[in-house]
């Protein structure tokens, strides 16, 4: 059912269901004591961004921050407009990915020795976390936790 919601909330702007998933994350991170310094939220591309009024992880990230009285950077991933994944196999999804994301590397020295959570609404193939892990690993950047509301797993129809 949490699908149904992301959905609504991805693909329709609907933001009724924001509060329900940055209070599933909260509740996930005070279970298992993650302690952090930063929220990254995973970015639209900007077409995305045209179409919607905000990036919806950005605004979960907003939330859960201000609940733990800590700081999204939502300048810091940046993303070129890779077209929807969910049609694609797993290794279309990987291919797809690859040099999608990228660093804002003025903001860089503000995560260099802190601990991030980097937060994404599904993994489907792990092949967006797994980018974007590869691209802080380079700048050695590597206290991070990736959390997602949802697991979904791959169909081919």
């Amino acid at each position: 059912p949490i699908k149904k919601f992301i959905k609504l909330t991805k693909y329709h702007d609907e933001q009724n269901h924001l509060n329900l998933f940055a209070n599933i994350i909260i509740y996930y991170i005070k279970w298992h004591k993650i302690e952090f310094d930063y929220i990254i939220p995973v970015a639209s591309d900007y077409l995305t961004l045209i179409k919607k009024s905000q990036n919806h992880n950005s605004l979960i990230a907003k939330k859960i921050a201000r609940y733990f009285n800590k700081k999204t950077l939502n300048n810091i991933l940046k993303c070129k407009n890779k077209g929807s994944q969910t049609l694609l196999s797993s290794s279309e999804r990987k291919k797809n990915i690859k040099n999608i994301f990228y660093l804002n590397h003025n903001e860089i020295k503000k995560i260099n020795f802190k601990k991030i959570i980097l937060l994404d609404d599904i993994t489907t193939t792990g092949a967006t976390i797994e980018n974007i892990l590869e691209i802080f690993k380079e700048q050695n950047i590597t206290k991070i936790y990736p959390i997602t509301l949802n697991k979904t797993f791959l169909t081919i129809k």
